[in-house]
């Protein structure tokens, strides 16, 4: 994946906790049903307690905003809606992990490099769509995904709400066994 040096953010242009290192969480997705809740990244964050660049368009900013609101200032940085695709895929260059969903920013992560942690709601990793890596590239990639649901997949693609209105592939994942696979 190439990034024009004009594009390339280096770590010094973030605020001073991040300059020794930091995650990247991905707060869009097309579709509602690839989209990580709020609420979710919010446990996973109380958990990890580490410098995290939130990502995604305008329409995300006020997710990264609830996000902020509920965990030290100092960690958060909510970059949501403030940078073009060619910036933010920079900020996961530079970052230490990537928690995304089944999104596009996910296989640029891949191509990348980065260690991935691929949370999957409607869609299923079997459909293709997981993080693809350049052959010899050794590097980690964790799906977490709930197999026990069993509306799941619903879609290959993803829904704007869920079809069965709960939501639970996303809902009832476990904060602790995301933040457990960031930590490795």
């Amino acid at each position: 994946f190439y990034l024009p040096s004009q594009v390339d953010l280096t770590p010094s242009s973030l605020p001073a906790a991040f300059q020794n290192g930091f995650g990247v969480i991905v707060l869009g997705a097309q579709h509602f049903t690839k989209q990580i809740p709020v609420s979710l990244i919010i446990d996973i964050l109380k958990l990890i307690k580490q410098p995290v660049v939130l990502i995604g368009d305008k329409h995300d900013y006020k997710k990264g905003e609830e996000v902020s609101l509920h965990l030290p200032k100092q960690f958060i940085f909510n970059a949501a809606g403030s940078f073009d695709l060619l910036s933010s895929a920079s900020i996961i260059k530079h970052g230490d992990w990537v928690l995304t969903g089944d999104t596009g920013m996910m296989h640029i992560a891949a191509a990348l490099h980065k260690k991935i942690i691929s949370v999957w709601g409607s869609t299923v990793p079997q459909f293709g769509m997981w993080p693809l890596f350049p052959k010899g590239v050794n590097t980690k990639s964790v799906i977490i995904e709930n197999t026990e649901i069993h509306c799941r997949p619903c879609s290959k693609l993803g829904y704007n709400q869920c079809p069965k209105e709960h939501f639970l592939c996303m809902k009832s994942l476990s904060a602790k066994q995301i933040a457990d696979a960031i930590k490795v």
